[in-house]
């Protein structure tokens, strides 16, 4: 059996008379945690921008095809005879 020797934290709760003392606690705890960055300046989704620049990309490729799909769509409507369009 594995034994630690885990201390149980409990943060302080914001009661609205004790923001001061409550304020210094927290930053340390979030400090000690490494993550006052998160708090100070918020979470960035790297993730999500990297897939956001990746899907733009995807997108233009994408246009492209539909771009040249509609180049061949259009050369074939050019090169057949009516009621062979009125098929298509």
């Amino acid at each position: 059996m594995l034994v630690t020797n885990a201390i149980r934290l409990q943060l302080p709760k914001l009661n609205g008379r004790n923001y001061n003392n409550w304020s210094a606690q927290l930053n340390v705890y979030f400090r000690s945690q490494d993550l006052w960055d998160l708090v100070e300046k918020g979470f960035i989704d790297v993730t999500k921008s990297e897939l956001f620049e990746a899907l733009k990309k995807k997108k233009e490729v994408l246009l492209e095809i539909c771009r040249k799909d509609q180049k061949a769509l259009h050369a074939i409507f050019q090169a057949v005879e009516e009621p062979i369009f009125l098929k298509i």
